[in-house]
């Protein structure tokens, strides 16, 4: 982080955006497929561990772009209401 507020603000929201964000939808696909039965058949305990995954991940995906988006509306004060249009 480069000390300047704004600046900051900006490289957290990317490390939100991105580097969050990317792992857990890389998880949530992968449990998803598996879940999917593409790999072979999946035991009970093997399918409620797998919607556990889910489960838990896209719960860390919205608390992230929660995060995200109060970053966001901070960003937009503190640039008189401007965003960014790329929503990133």
């Amino acid at each position: 982080m480069s000390g300047e507020p704004g600046d900051d603000l900006a490289e957290l929201r990317r490390i939100v955006r991105h580097d969050l964000r990317s792992p857990v939808t890389i998880i949530v696909g992968r449990a998803d497929l598996l879940l999917s039965g593409v790999q072979g058949a999946l035991n009970d305990e093997q399918r409620r561990s797998l919607e556990a995954i889910v489960a838990s991940a896209e719960r860390v995906d919205r608390m992230a772009r929660d995060v995200a988006e109060r970053i966001d509306r901070v960003c937009g004060r503190a640039a008189g209401g401007a965003s960014d249009p790329k929503g990133q």
